[in-house]
């Protein structure tokens, strides 16, 4: 690449357009698939973070049905009369206890460190972005 040329560029005659097409056309195709790989290594990554709140919501969506179902069963009067208490304080020990679980779980999904999504592709059409200016402002 001594001549400043791209590597991949052929003359094909007076001016070599095809060798200039055929370099630009083949310099987008090896561009998009840099950038497919990018976006599909991130999809990951997201996922991945996503994913691992999606499942402390889950849980704690869980945990208050729980505390819903055990407030409605049958069992609050028996616990309550097992243990010589009304049973509605039976019930509410049962739903504060399941509320208190479900309640921390969303405070942890919550304070999960803040994790920018798709900051390596970002960066890279930041980049891009930069270096088509530099080369407009060449011309």
């Amino acid at each position: 690449m001594t001549d400043g040329r791209h590597p991949r560029y052929r003359e094909t005659g007076p001016g070599g357009v095809r060798g200039i097409v055929m370099a630009l056309l083949s310099s987008l195709a090896d561009y998009l698939k840099a950038r497919t790989e990018l976006l599909r290594l991130e999809a990951r990554e997201a996922g991945a973070t996503v994913g691992h709140r999606i499942a402390l919501v889950a849980g704690a969506v869980l945990l208050f049905f729980f505390a819903y179902v055990c407030l409605a069963t049958g069992l609050v009067p028996l616990i309550a009369k097992a243990l010589d208490k009304p049973w509605p304080v039976i019930a509410l020990y049962g739903a504060g206890l399941h509320a208190g679980l479900g309640i921390g779980l969303l405070v942890a999904a919550k304070n999960l460190p803040a994790k920018s999504l798709f900051q390596d592709t970002i960066k890279e059409f930041e980049k891009d972005r930069q270096w088509l200016r530099d080369q407009q402002d060449k011309e």
